[in-house]
């Protein structure tokens, strides 16, 4: 895992969290601001109605992978990247990903700036945002749409854009996926009891990939039902990590 966090017992706690999740943490570095600080209000049904953030100084990120690099790619199965990090750092993950040809997946944190990187989004094997994300990407409104509304809307769009694979999350209502090859679906999400959606978006990604990687297949070779078994997975493991309080504390100890 290559991060950052703060010179501070948060930042202690942060590390020591993952690495009860056993999470490798040799490549987090500790830094005065390396961790950023977001402000939300929650409804009561557990969805954020306003947010404000600060953005950490991601810069010694680049320095990690100049030190370290060739090491991290080398031994990885893939990687998973917040595409809206620094275009220099984002440049240089892809760099060394075609170097180890080790496939990409992007998550997003901020839109406004992944609307940017669509150069990027075009290599990436998978992408995966929310279906307000969406709407921001392709500059069109999709609340309130539902996933037979949705679906057909994100074949066409993919194909435009050129995006190879791309999953919509719905919060409630699941998530829908599509590909360039001509799969899609849909997976409805479990229905739970919500406390906390924080780190849900998150935890969905991670959850993706890391079932995706036990199939032991790259992306293009997954057919239809492989996908919505992935993606269901993930689906799964969100909904749940809404039942508990906090982003570290709420990830899943099994799905079923």
């Amino acid at each position: 895992f290559v991060s950052l966090v703060d010179d501070t017992s948060a930042g202690a706690d942060v590390v020591k969290k993952l690495q009860s999740h056993k999470v490798d943490t040799r490549y987090i570095r500790t830094t005065p601001d390396g961790m950023g600080t977001w402000l939300a209000i929650f409804d009561n049904t557990g969805d954020v109605t306003a947010s404000i953030s600060k953005r950490p100084d991601l810069s010694p990120i680049a320095d990690i992978l100049d030190e370290q690099g060739d090491e991290i790619f080398s031994q990885a199965d893939s990687i998973l990247l917040e595409i809206d990090m620094e275009k220099d750092i984002v440049k240089r993950t892809f760099a060394l990903a075609e170097k180890y040809r080790k496939p990409v997946y992007a998550v997003v944190s901020n839109m406004s700036i992944a609307i940017e990187r669509r150069d990027f989004l075009r290599s990436v094997h998978c992408f995966i945002c929310n279906q307000q994300e969406a709407g921001i990407l392709f500059s069109e409104n999709y609340d309130g749409l539902s996933p037979d509304e949705m679906l057909p809307i994100l074949r066409d769009k993919i194909r435009g854009a050129q995006i190879r694979r791309m999953v919509v999350t719905m919060g409630a209502q699941g998530a829908v996926f599509a590909t360039l090859d001509g799969e899609d679906g849909y997976c409805p999400a479990k229905k739970v009891d919500v406390k906390d959606t924080t780190g849900a978006g998150d935890i969905f990604g991670g959850s993706a990939v890391w079932k995706l990687l036990q199939t032991g297949k790259r992306p293009e070779d997954l057919d239809e039902a492989e996908l919505t078994q992935i993606v269901s997975f993930a689906c799964r493991a969100a909904g749940l990590s809404t039942t508990k309080h906090g982003g570290i504390s709420s990830v899943p100890d099994s799905i079923s």
